[in-house]
C-alpha cells in the first residue's frame, strides 16, 4: 500500500523476505538482491515496515555507519536499539509515536 502512494518509484529500493523480486519490480521499484547492508550506499531513508525475523537479525547500525550524509530511519516495529542508532552522526530515528527530538546534522 505504501509503495502505491509514492509518485516516483524509480529510485526506491525494496528488500522483502516474503515478496518475490519480480513482484517488487512490477511495482516499479528496484529489488535488493544482494546483502541488505550493501544496499545502504546513497540512501536517504530506511523504512522497516514489517517484523520479519530476518530484519531483527540485521545489523542496521553497521549499515547506517556506511552512510556519509543525513539518513532518516523509520523503525515501524521498534525492532532496533533506538539509543544506539541515535548515537550515530547524521541519523534521525523514528518509530510509532517518537522521532529524534533534535536532529543533528
Amino acid at each position: 500500500d505504501l509503495i502505491g502512494k509514492l509518485p516516483d518509484r524509480s529510485r526506491v529500493r525494496v528488500k522483502d523476505f516474503v515478496v518475490p523480486s519480480a513482484t517488487i519490480s512490477r511495482l516499479g521499484c528496484l529489488p535488493v538482491e544482494r546483502e541488505l547492508k550493501d544496499s545502504f550506499s546513497g540512501i536517504d531513508a530506511v523504512l522497516v515496515m514489517n517484523n520479519h525475523y530476518r530484519n531483527s537479525k540485521f545489523n542496521v547500525v553497521e549499515a547506517l555507519r556506511t552512510c556519509n550524509h543525513p539518513v532518516f530511519i523509520f523503525d515501524g516495529w521498534n525492532m532496533f536499539d533506538q539509543r544506539e542508532i541515535e548515537s550515530l552522526e547524521n541519523v534521525c530515528y523514528a518509530t510509532m509515536g517518537y522521532m529524534t527530538p533534535a536532529y543533528r546534522s
